[in-house]
């Protein structure tokens, strides 16, 4: 595949790996084959900075008590790069992305692939970064109305599909096209940076596709 130059951003292309394909012992829905496997060297894999490493069971991935004030008192916090995008966005210019789970909720963006490009954000309601980039990724979704964008909750989706699409950071944004993950962007505390690699991503997906 062609390397993705989005400079000052790290890129790096890599060939599939086994672990993004269907198994054939999964119990997930996914594994009947509507989740197709990449093409060698197809996935572009784009590394925002410090992403946060999931490092133990996505069940278990929880707020503990000693946690919970902390996330509390931040939740209203306004992160220190918010207005770097106003000049693009409007307050009112948002598409709301509703939260997907589940074996259900993958099918659809599986399905969905083969009609449009198919932004899946996988994150968690607790995760502090993936708030911000839900705020930011609903901005952009409203200027990309060709684009389906889906929320994949991780604690809400079977840990065999986790495993099968291989994320393991979070927030990741996966890009799937005619039924294949196509593209991938592991997030980091700079939301913005997260917004220019995919917008980039999906102009050279979409000039691909013309």
């Amino acid at each position: 595949g062609a390397v993705l130059d989005l400079n000052p951003l790290p890129t790096l292309t890599t060939r599939a790996s086994p672990s993004t394909m269907c198994s054939v012992a999964s119990t997930s829905r996914c594994a009947s084959g509507l989740l197709a496997a990449p093409r060698a060297g197809a996935v572009r894999r784009v590394s925002a900075s410090s992403p946060s490493q999931i490092q133990q069971p996505l069940k278990s991935l929880v707020p503990s008590q000693s946690q919970q004030p902390h996330h509390q008192q931040r939740s209203g916090a306004r992160w220190k790069g918010a207005g770097v995008l106003r000049a693009t966005f409007t307050p009112s210019a948002r598409r709301e992305l509703d939260w997907s789970e589940g074996t259900e909720g993958f099918d659809e963006v599986i399905e969905a692939s083969r009609e449009s490009l198919v932004v899946a954000c996988w994150s968690a309601k607790w995760c502090r970064k993936c708030k911000f980039l839900k705020a930011k990724l609903e901005k952009f979704a409203y200027l990309h109305p060709d684009v389906n964008f889906r929320v994949m909750d991780v604690n809400l989706t079977p840990q065999a599909i986790i495993k099968q699409v291989n994320v393991t950071k979070m927030p990741t944004l996966q890009v799937y096209k005619d039924g294949e993950k196509v593209a991938e962007i592991v997030g980091s505390e700079e939301s913005d940076q997260v917004i220019v690699a995919l917008r980039k991503t999906l102009e050279e997906l979409q000039q691909v596709k013309k």
